[in-house]
């Protein structure tokens, strides 16, 4: 993978890589991010574009890793764990904290 510019890069990117490394599917993990697969599948295209690797191939009925991503998957979960830390209202408002204003 070559480098590649930061300053444009779509962090909300960071966050769809995130659960196709984790679910291995584009549908469920729209679904664990609560998109359209469609919006999923154009992440995962632009994802493949910057990065300049498949990611994840077709196998059967089953979605493999590339090599690349293989390496990638504890950092990328430990990113986005800092993420969440940090920016709690982008969670999903299941993960969320309840709070109450007094």
């Amino acid at each position: 993978m070559d480098r590649f510019e930061l300053a444009n890069f779509n962090l909300n990117l960071l966050l769809a890589l995130d659960a196709l490394l984790g679910e291995r599917s584009v549908a469920a993990a729209a679904k664990l991010a609560r998109v359209t697969p469609s919006a999923m599948s154009h992440s995962l295209a632009e994802l493949r574009g910057l990065l300049g690797d498949p990611l994840l191939v077709r196998s059967g009925r089953a979605m493999l890793l590339t090599r690349a991503p293989r390496r990638s998957v504890r950092r990328c979960a430990r990113c986005c764990s800092t993420r969440n830390a940090c920016w709690p209202a982008a969670r999903p408002s299941s993960q969320r904290r309840p709070s109450v204003a007094s």
